[in-house]
C-alpha cells in the first residue's frame, strides 16, 4: 500500500518533530479536517488540525509531498483554510522546510525575531495565539526566548547514507587521506548528536554554538567554522574526555564547514536507523572492508524483534523487584544492541511513572541503575568501541561499561564476575578467524578447538551466562548446520536448553550490502549440564518472513510490524507451543531428544 504523498510528508516527517514538540498526536490533533476555500465553494481537507482539546482550533498544518518545493499556491491554501478555521496562524511544510504565516496578513512569523523554520511548542503555544489574537497582524511573535534547534527532516537509512557518502568524499578529497575518517566524522556527528539531545530533553550544553547557525556562514567564514568545532570539542572533552582524549585530524576549513552543512539539515533523533550504527556500517564498508573483518551493523527492525525473544519488560521487571540485572554485549561495535535496550527501559520506567504505577523516588532509581549499572559492552576496535560510548551517552548514558577488549581473551573484563551474565544479546562477527588475532594460550581455553570466531563466541558466551540467563545472538546460518560446528551444536544441547532457533529474511543484511544468510538462536543457562542429551523440551524453529524493510532498507508500506512482533512474543510465552503460522511469520516444534539422536546435530529449518 503506497501513502499518498502528503501522508508520508506527515507521518514520517512532520508528527516526530511535533512529539518532541510536547504535542500529543491523540489528543491535540484533528486529521483530515474538512475545510472550505474562502474564493471558492470546492472543500479540501486539512493534514492536521491542531486543537489540544479546546473547542477553537489553535493552527493547522497544511503538508505537501516532500519531492516538491513550497510555491505560492500552496502558502495560499493553506491561509485559505486558516481564514476559515479563524486560526490566527498557519504552517505549511514539505517535509523540508517549515514556514508559519499570519492568517491576516499572510506574512511569514518571526519567532523571537528569527525567520527560522520552527513551531512553538505546546507550552509556548497559548501565550503565541493570545499575543496573536490581540495582535492579529504582528509578523513577531515572542515565544520566551527559544533556542531550540529549528525544524529538519528525519531520513531513512538511504538517505542517510547519502549524507555519509558526501561527508566521506570531502574528507578523502580535501583532505587527501582518510586514515582516520571515520574517527574524525564519529567525532563531528557526536557533537551533533548532543546538540539534539540538549534540545530533545531541554538541558544545556558547555557550548554556545550551533550546527544551523555555523552551517549558515559563507564560504569565506570556514575557518571560523573550524575553529568554532575544534573549541566545541575542547569544551565537550571536559564531560566527555574517554570517548574525546584523541584530536581531530582534519586540517582543511572547508572540510568542516561541508561536514556542518550536511549535518545541520538533518534530524537525526527523528531518522530511522541506529545512526551511529549506520554511520559506522558506511565507513566500514567504504574504508575498511568491512567483510574481511565480520563487522555488521545490526538493522534496528532486527535489534527490535530479539528484544521481543527474551521477553521486553525483562530487565525492568528484575530492577522493581530488587534483583541485579547484568545485560551484556561482548561484540558491540557501536552499541546497537545495548543503545535499544537501555531506551526501552527508560521509556518503560517513563510509562510507568506517567501511569502512576511508580512513584518518583522509585523512578528515579531504577533510572539510576539503568544508566550505571546494567549495560555492557566491549569492542576489540578502540575507535569502534568509542563510537559505542558515545551512542550510549547520546541514549542516556552507561558509557562507563563500554570497553575497548578482545572478549575471546581469557582476562576479558566484560565477564566478570565469571559465571554472572543474566542476560546476552549480540551479533558477534561472521566468518573471521581468530588465529591471528588470539594467543595459543587463549585457544586453548577453550573445550572445542577451532579458530572460527563465530564458534568461539558460542563456547564464551555458553560459559558465562548464569543459570536460566538468555542468550540471543545472530549467527550465520551455517552454524546450525555445517560438518565443523557439530561439535558446537552438541555443546550447545548439552550445557544450555535450545530454547528457539528464528530463521531471517533473505534480505536481513541486504541494506548494508552484505549478502549473508543469518539465523537468531535463543539459549538458556542451565543449573546442570546434561552429557547424556537425555532431557526433553520443545525446541521452536521460527521462520520470519519479513523485518518490515525490503533489499534497500526502505520500510515496506502497509506491513505491521508491530504485529509480528506481539504474535511471535505471546506464542513464545505458550508453556506447550504448537506448529503454527501468523502474520509474516510461521513455526513448529521439534523435541529435543529428536536433535540429539541425529548425529550431526543439525538445528536449521531447512532440515
Amino acid at each position: 500500500m503506497t501513502l499518498p504523498s502528503e501522508t508520508e510528508t506527515v507521518i514520517k516527517r512532520i508528527l516526530p518533530y511535533l512529539r518532541r514538540r510536547g504535542y500529543d498526536e491523540i489528543k491535540d490533533f484533528a486529521f483530515e479536517a474538512g475545510a472550505t476555500y474562502t474564493d471558492r465553494y470546492d472543500k479540501g481537507f486539512i493534514d492536521i488540525l491542531v486543537t489540544c482539546g479546546q473547542p477553537n482550533p489553535l493552527f493547522l498544518v497544511e503538508a505537501k509531498r516532500i519531492s516538491r518545493s513550497l510555491t505560492k499556491k500552496d502558502q495560499k491554501q493553506a491561509l485559505d483554510y486558516g481564514w476559515g478555521k479563524k486560526v490566527p496562524f498557519v504552517v505549511v511544510t514539505n517535509g523540508r522546510d517549515v514556514r508559519a504565516l499570519n492568517t491576516k496578513t499572510g506574512d511569514p512569523i518571526r519567532w523571537d525575531g528569527s525567520l527560522v523554520g520552527r513551531i512553538p511548542t505546546k507550552a509556548q503555544l497559548t501565550k503565541a495565539v493570545a499575543f496573536l489574537r490581540k495582535n492579529p497582524e504582528a509578523q513577531d511573535v515572542p515565544l520566551g526566548g527559544d533556542t531550540s534547534l529549528p525544524f529538519k527532516p528525519g531520513l531513512p537509512l538511504r538517505q542517510l547514507n547519502r549524507v555519509f557518502a558526501k561527508c566521506h568524499t570531502w574528507i578523502r578529497n580535501i583532505e587527501k587521506r582518510e586514515d582516520d575518517a571515520f574517527a574524525d566524522f564519529s567525532k563531528i556527528l557526536f557533537l551533533k548528536l548532543l546538540q539534539e539531545k540538549a534540545d530533545a530533553e531541554g538541558t544545556t550544553l558547555p557550548y554556545s554554538y550551533r550546527f544551523w547557525e555555523l552551517a549558515e556562514y559563507d564560504d569565506k567564514k570556514a575557518d571560523q567554522v573550524k575553529s568554532a568545532v575544534q573549541s566545541m570539542l575542547v569544551e565537550a572533552r571536559k564531560q566527555y574526555g574517554d570517548v574525546l582524549a584523541e584530536p581531530l585530524k582534519l586540517n582543511q576549513a572547508p572540510t568542516y564547514l561541508k561536514i556542518v552543512r550536511a549535518l545541520s539539515e538533518v534530524s537525526f533523533f527523528d531518522s530511522e536507523a541506529d545512526v551511529k550504527g549506520a554511520a559506522f556500517e558506511y565507513f566500514v564498508r567504504a574504508t575498511l572492508k568491512g567483510k574481511k573483518l565480520g563487522q555488521y551493523f545490526t538493522p534496528r527492525p532486527l535489534v527490535d524483534f530479539m528484544i521481543s525473544l527474551v521477553g521486553r519488560e525483562r530487565v525492568v521487571a528484575s530492577l522493581k523487584a530488587g534483583v541485579d540485572i547484568r545485560v551484556v554485549d561482548p561484540a558491540c561495535g557501536t552499541g546497537g544492541f545495548l543503545v535499544y535496550a537501555l531506551r526501552e527501559g527508560i521509556a518503560k520506567v517513563e510509562s510507568d511513572f506517567a501511569a502512576r504505577t511508580i512513584t518518583a523516588a522509585t523512578r528515579d532509581t531504577l533510572l539510576e541503575r539503568l544508566k550505571h549499572d546494567v549495560f555492557y559492552g566491549a569492542d576489540a576496535n578502540e575507535g569502534v568501541a568509542s563510537a559505542a560510548k558515545m551512542n550510549m551517552i547520546v541514549a542516556g548514558d552507561g558509557h562507563t561499561n563500554i570497553n575497548a577488549e578482545d572478549t575471546l581473551t581469557r582476562g576479558a573484563q566484560v565477564w566478570s564476575p565469571p559465571g554472572g551474565i543474566d542476560l546476552i544479546l549480540t551479533n558477534p562477527p561472521f566468518g573471521t578467524s581468530e588465529s591471528d588475532s588470539l594467543a595459543a594460550d587463549d585457544l586453548d581455553a577453550y573445550d572445542i578447538g577451532t579458530s572460527k570466531g563465530q564458534l568461539l563466541f558460542l563456547q564464551r558466551m555458553m560459559r558465562e551466562i548464569k543459570p536460566e540467563g538468555l542468550i540471543c545472538s545472530v549467527i550465520d546460518e551455517g552454524v546450525l548446520n555445517t560438518e565443523s560446528a557439530a561439535h558446537v551444536r552438541q555443546a550447545i544441547l548439552k550445557h544450555t536448553y535450545l530454547r528457539a532457533v528464528v530463521r531471517l529474511p533473505a534480505e536481513t543484511f541486504r541494506p548494508n550490502k552484505i549478502n549473508v544468510r543469518a539465523a537468531v538462536l535463543l539459549l538458556e543457562g542451565r543449573v546442570r549440564s546434561d552429557p547424556d542429551l537425555a532431557d526433553k523440551y520443545p525446541v521452536r524453529f521460527i521462520d520470519v518472513e519479513s523485518l518490515g524493510y525490503d533489499g534497500t532498507g526502505a520500510s515496506l508500506r502497509g506491513l505491521e510490524f508491530s504485529k509480528l512482533k506481539t504474535e511471535v512474543e505471546t506464542w513464545m510465552r505458550v508453556a506447550s507451543p504448537r506448529a503454527r503460522s501468523g502474520y509474516n511469520w510461521s513455526a513448529f516444534v521439534v523435541g529435543s531428544r529428536e536433535i540429539a539422536a541425529d548425529g550431526t546435530y543439525r538445528f536449521d529449518l531447512k532440515y
